[in-house]
């Protein structure tokens, strides 16, 4: 028994496909996208160039793609032949970045798209390729980006926090990297919910005066649960729309706690009494011409009152400094608790004190506090197993 064995051979086209005659259409559209003013290309439904406008090859770009090439391999990355295949296969359009050398050597950015040219039953027969220059909006977008990068620097090197606030949508965004402070800063319904319940009227008051895009500066208090005593300064402006009408909020707050704590420390060892803790001499005297110029300019009533401790050196000589000095931390006790909070307070040195009493009504107003002093006066003060009185000139 003979056995013969055939061979067949296959032409490479029979083992990946025959090509396919490009469509009528494409080959009629092709004359079309030559005369084009613009950078256009022409791919039939097996990814072959049909034809390039004139501008295409003016800016030289994909410099390979010639008619009958493969757009695979001389338009598209490697990562892009799969996108460039849907595209002629389903539609799906596609857009990438070209970057191609002008006729000086510069380098230039072309944003090429890709979608299908489709026939009366939505089937792609083709595939239209246009580009145009985006350098300058690249450029644009690039130093766009490093100007962000330079202001998030700059922000978290200064430890400041931007808040944003759209008054249309209520959409809050934060720039700036401080977790903590950011925590803080946050509000549900009113943005004055942050701000310390000691602090908030005030900061109100002076936000009412402020017009929409005027920008108002303000130190308080944040309103923290925890406890801890945290101060802002806060930058603020309402940003107006095309129409007139408030659009946003922004706010830059910067923590300024220890700048705060450092200023009370020099303000304490300029303006505080280190025995009493009272204000001193050079702050009474500030108040004093504050009251004074209240009067004259509103015709707002003050009073003022001098005190002096009545026989100071005997009880020095007598008792000891020790007494002394415990006597007049008792008398600054005594004048804190007699007159009110907002009164001026001062000790003027050795055994003299004063006192600035504002917004009176009259003589009545004084004579009340002085009252409740002399009523204190009057009790005994212990020092060092001891008990002594003293009396003061007022």
């Amino acid at each position: 028994m003979i056995k013969s064995t055939v061979e067949v051979r296959r032409s490479p086209a029979s083992e990946t496909g025959a090509s396919r005659l490009p469509d009528s259409r494409a080959v009629a559209f092709s004359q079309f996208v030559v005369q084009l003013p613009f950078a256009a290309a022409l791919l039939d439904r097996d990814l072959r160039l049909l034809a390039v406008s004139r501008e295409w090859t003016a800016h030289g770009l994909a410099p390979d793609l010639r008619p009958g090439v493969d757009a695979r391999r001389a338009l598209v990355a490697a990562e892009d032949v799969l996108a460039l295949m849907k595209c002629a296969e389903s539609g799906d359009a596609f857009s990438r970045y070209l970057p191609a050398p002008d006729a000086d050597g510069v380098q230039r950015i072309w944003r090429t798209e890709f979608s299908a040219c489709r026939d009366e039953g939505e089937t792609p027969y083709a595939v239209m390729v246009t580009a145009r220059d985006v350098t300058g909006y690249a450029e644009a977008t690039l130093r766009a980006e490093r100007d962000q990068q330079r202001l998030r620097m700059a922000l978290e090197l200064d430890g400041l926090l931007v808040r944003e606030y759209d008054l249309v949508t209520r959409e809050l965004v934060f720039s700036g990297a401080t977790p903590d402070l950011e925590k803080w800063c946050r509000f549900k319904t009113d943005p004055l919910e942050i701000i310390h319940r000691d602090d908030r009227d005030r900061v109100a008051a002076l936000v009412a005066t402020r017009k929409p895009g005027e920008t108002g500066v303000y130190e308080f208090r944040l309103n923290r649960d925890d406890g801890v005593e945290t101060w802002v300064r806060s930058a603020s402006k309402v940003l107006v729309g095309a129409h007139g009408r408030p659009e946003r909020l922004v706010n830059l707050f910067k923590d300024i706690t220890d700048r705060r704590r450092q200023t009370e420390a020099v303000e304490t060892l300029a303006f505080k009494d280190t025995l009493t803790d009272l204000p001193n001499r050079a702050l009474f005297q500030h108040r004093f011409q504050e009251a004074v110029s209240a009067s004259e300019l509103l015709g707002e009533m003050f009073g003022l009152i001098m005190i002096d401790v009545d026989h100071f050196k005997d009880i020095n000589d007598t008792l000891g400094h020790d007494a002394g000095d415990a006597l007049l931390k008792r008398l600054a006790e005594m004048l804190r608790h007699a007159f009110r909070a907002g009164d001026t307070v001062a000790r003027l040195g050795g055994d003299e004190f004063a006192v600035i009493l504002r917004g009176l009504h009259g003589e009545a107003d004084m004579l009340r506090p002085i009252q409740t002093l002399q009523e204190l006066l009057r009790r005994p003060i212990e020092h060092g197993g001891r008990s002594f009185t003293c009396s003061a000139s007022i």
